[in-house]
């Protein structure tokens, strides 16, 4: 008799959270759907994260969010997190099959731009800020990243591809509240990734290493119901 009544909560118990591992997995299941499988280098992470900081400070309209992303930074040099960073705009992009982003508003992930928005006060004017010509930015024969602007309609996509070799990382940043997905596919070792999950992020990225040099097509998804810029970052 107590035997039974003892046992019995115990086996109610039991039976609910048995009932609750399906639920769990189905969430565990969701939730790594999204998430990056790979890890970027210390460099291309550091400016993930001034980009999305970047992203924040518009967003927000802060000018105080926005000088936290440039307060290491000198004349001479992009500092982000203790990361000496050079960048440079990335010529060797090509649109395979993307609508046009010309005359697209955008906002750039340079320092430079972040100061000059700060000094002018624009933060709060989004009609200006495509004011900056990025083609003024110094091109190098050493760069950590390069970068290029895109834009797409709601839910559009466009694909776009790049020629490399070895360790490579591709990272797309959406501009202010926009969402992506990401599908990569490396021609020459025939490896093909998803990244975003179904409802999309606001930054993607893979890391890894081509054995056989070749072209890479990035396929990029706008997940949102608004039109958005992006820019793809390459090391």
């Amino acid at each position: 008799m107590y035997f039974c009544e003892d046992f019995q909560p115990k086996l109610k118990k039991t039976m609910t959270n048995y009932r609750l591992i399906p639920f769990v997995l189905c969430l565990l299941f969701h939730l790594g759907a999204a998430a990056q499988t790979t890890k970027l280098s210390d460099k291309m992470a550091a400016y993930r994260d001034f980009c999305l900081l970047v992203n924040q400070g518009f967003r927000e309209a802060s000018n105080d969010v926005l000088m936290q992303s440039i307060q290491d930074c000198t004349d001479e040099e992009f500092i982000f997190k203790g990361e000496d960073l050079l960048i440079q705009p990335n010529d060797q992009l090509s649109d395979v099959d993307a609508p046009s982003s010309e005359g697209k508003s955008y906002i750039h992930y340079q320092p430079e731009y972040v100061d000059s928005v700060l000094m002018l006060d624009l933060v709060s004017d989004p009609s200006k800020y495509n004011f900056l010509d990025q083609a003024h930015t110094e091109r190098g024969d050493f760069y950590d990243c390069t970068y290029a602007y895109r834009a797409l309609p709601a839910h559009g996509k466009g694909t776009y591809a790049i020629t490399t070799s070895g360790q490579t990382e591709v990272m797309i940043v959406a501009m202010l509240k926009g969402k992506v997905r990401m599908t990569l596919h490396d021609e020459a070792n025939n490896m093909t990734t998803e990244q975003g999950g179904s409802e999309g992020q606001e930054c993607v990225w893979h890391n890894w290493n081509m054995q056989n040099s070749g072209r890479v097509t990035i396929t990029v998804e706008n997940t949102t119901d608004q039109p958005l810029a992006f820019m793809i970052a390459t090391n």
